[in-house]
């Protein structure tokens, strides 16, 4: 699969589901480890110009937190990347959240270890 390789001990449930008429009906696959499935995220754009899609499921929980960062009057945008829930607040910082955090005292923490002089993750530093 374009230099992504699945091996059978990798895949823990796979199922078929219904699609389209006429199309291709697609597969979903629990992989084992997050590893293997960052192998293959790193490897969608490859997949995808080859006519195949890709994409994480996004648990319930996780689209929850989203839709709560998305309400959060300092975040600018939430998005979810290989497993995780990150946000941007409005000075440019990216900060990963968990689903128990709580959405104001992480935001709060950043901005402490920015004051303290640490650096956490700014698209300007990318």
């Amino acid at each position: 699969m374009h230099g992504a390789i699945l091996e059978k001990k990798d895949i823990m449930a796979i199922h078929q589901i219904p699609g389209r008429k006429g199309s291709t009906k697609p597969i979903l696959i629990k992989l084992m480890n997050n590893s293997v499935n960052h192998i293959f995220m790193k490897k969608r754009k490859a997949m995808k110009e080859a006519g195949n899609r890709i994409s994480d499921d996004v648990t319930k929980l996780n689209s929850g937190l989203i839709m709560r960062l998305t309400l959060h009057h300092n975040i600018d945008i939430a998005w979810f990347f290989n497993g995780s829930v990150y946000g941007l607040i409005t000075r440019q910082e990216r900060i990963k959240f968990d689903i128990y955090d709580n959405i104001d005292n992480v935001i709060k923490a950043s901005d402490l270890a920015t004051a303290r002089g640490r650096r956490y993750n700014t698209l300007d530093s990318q």
